[in-house]
């Protein structure tokens, strides 16, 4: 008793030493620096953020100069000690590290260990340029992205290499993390260029366009950024694979983005954007800086490449609400639509969401959000070749065989409620429940045609099944989105606590999560089909601490 005592003494004393850790990282969109930007965003704090990330240092001393001026004393607290990190020449830092994932589920328990010992370095050069690295080098027993919840994605962005071996007689294999971002120009003008993951649009978590949870990239972009509007244009260097999303990772595949986004109030956004992606030749036409402009050059060349288009909008609402939404059409066929003829090609995906940010001691932001992707979504068929294992397929919206957008499979929904609470300045405690639904939309009438993945384009003896013409058995739409009789169900529910404290030895990073989730008719891998009847009830659980000095 008297040990454990003197043990929560010392601890207390640890804590009472210690204060809020405001060490940084731009490049690395997990940082906690990306959270508090939203949060002040949604305090009106911050009047507009560009719709991509990551952000420059140029950028972010913008912002931050105007939390000092319009925020609490707390928020010019948080918004210097950020700054004291971007007006070095060199500011740098190295982090070991240690994390342990555990599934439970079906009367088995499973285990995922990582080691890592993580550097970064950052600095402002000069006014006009500056840079952010993170470089990770990991011992893990396994997979990156093992024993995470249905559709979660691993925080840690690793290259695999099958040459390289367990270390002597362990399970842990060396991994390497790269992430680069070097910037010119102002807070307000810029040109960015690195290895980098992305985040697009309103929303700082999924994205129906591009994902933070996705891979990297090579990257290339540029921001301008006047009074009434925001326009981007993006060029990303991406990896092909197969059809079935093997044999990779391969070279010359693209991905090309503009938008440009309009405020013509101060409480209203009003965004088009368009993307295309493409390969096996580079195409200059579509580094042409005008918006919505991909579609028609893509006729200039012969439209072999998939495009899509997509439309935001952003609504700051009284007692500090907010409202988005994104849409991002693949595919539809808009003379049906006009005609309001909904069983239709209708190939797109949806986000909506409502935020609220109180200014409480608390609860810092309650929100709900809801995603949708209709079948086929993201899927494209190879020009070259329509057999599963022939690549590269240069048309799909993957890298490296993933999404490059949301988590979620095609013929996908997800609704999430999701609190932020911080009981001390130095924690944040994630709230959250989820459910989702999925189903095989290329399995019906009684036959199966597709496992319903991003890798199932759809095409039926070189004709898509989703769009008018095709011959359908009876009762059978074209536009398939949830209508199968036996749906994946799953829901989850949990936490995810914490930890930033900088004490006298170096600044502690430490994390604790728990996912509970229910899945009722459960996808058999081989078919993509949901299973009536068979379900299962998992249990995960991720503990992870770090000291960086």
């Amino acid at each position: 008793m008297k040990k454990r005592v003197l043990f929560l003494a010392a601890f207390a004393a640890f804590l009472a030493l210690g204060s809020t850790a405001f060490a940084q990282t731009t490049v690395d969109l997990t940082d906690r620096l990306y959270t508090d930007l939203e949060l002040w965003q949604g305090e009106g704090l911050i009047d507009k953020l560009p719709p991509l990330r990551p952000y420059p240092i140029q950028l972010v001393k913008k912002l931050l100069a105007e939390v000092e001026a319009r925020g609490s004393a707390a928020d010019r607290r948080a918004a210097e000690a950020y700054l004291a990190h971007m007006d070095k020449l060199i500011d740098a830092s190295i982090e070991p590290s240690a994390l342990a994932r555990a599934e439970l589920g079906g009367g088995t328990t499973q285990h995922f260990e990582q080691l890592g010992l993580i550097g970064t370095l950052q600095g402002t050069i000069s006014p006009s340029t500056t840079y952010s690295t993170k470089l990770g080098a990991y011992a893990m027993t396994g997979p990156a992205d093992s024993l995470l919840p249905r559709y979660q994605r691993s925080p840690e962005d690793v290259i695999y290499d099958g040459a390289v071996a367990p270390l002597g007689a362990s399970a842990l294999t060396p991994r390497i993390s790269l992430e680069t971002q070097t910037s010119f120009g102002s807070g307000s003008t810029y040109f960015q260029t690195g290895i980098m993951r992305d985040s697009f649009g309103p929303f700082f978590g999924d994205s129906i366009v591009l994902s933070p949870t996705a891979p990297q990239s090579g990257n290339l972009s540029f921001t301008w950024q006047e009074g009434l509007f925001t326009y981007t244009s993006l060029l990303l260097d991406i990896s092909a694979t197969q059809n079935n999303g093997g044999g990779g990772p391969g070279p010359n595949k693209f991905l090309a983005l503009h938008s440009l986004e309009f405020y013509p109030t101060s409480w209203l956004s009003l965004g088009i954007y368009e993307s295309v992606v493409w390969g096996g030749r580079f195409e200059p036409l579509y580094l042409l800086p005008i918006p919505a402009v991909l579609f028609y050059s893509q006729g200039m060349v012969g439209f072999p490449d998939n495009s899509f288009i997509g439309l935001s909008g952003g609504v700051k609402l009284p007692a500090s609400l907010r409202a988005n939404a994104m849409l991002y059409v693949d595919d539809a066929s808009f003379n049906d639509l006009i005609k309001l003829h909904f069983n239709t090609m209708l190939v797109v995906a949806g986000q909506a969401g409502l935020s609220w940010t109180p200014r409480l001691p608390l609860l810092k932001r309650l929100s709900l959000n809801y995603t949708l992707v209709t079948p086929y979504t993201y899927s494209h068929q190879n020009q070259s070749n329509d057999s599963p294992t022939f690549g590269p397929n240069y048309e799909n919206y993957t890298n490296g065989s993933e999404n490059m957008a949301t988590s979620l499979e095609p013929n996908s929904d997800r609704i999430e409620i999701d609190a932020l609470v911080r009981p001390l300045s130095f924690t944040d405690v994630t709230l959250f429940g989820r459910f989702i639904r999925h189903g095989n939309a290329s399995s019906y009438g009684g036959a199966t045609y597709g496992n319903g993945t991003i890798f199932d384009d759809g095409y039926v003896g070189g004709s898509p099944t989703f769009a008018p013409g095709y011959s359908l058995p009876a009762g059978v739409p074209y536009t398939r989105f949830l209508t199968q009789p036996v749906l994946e169900q799953t829901l989850q529910a949990g936490f995810d606590a914490k930890l930033y404290l900088d004490t006298p030895i170096g600044r502690v990073d430490a994390e604790l999560a728990y996912t509970f989730e229910y899945v009722m008719n459960v996808v058999d891998a081989a078919s993509g089909n949901p299973q009536a009847g068979v379900n299962a009830t998992n249990h995960y659980v991720t503990i992870g601490a770090g000291i960086s000095f």
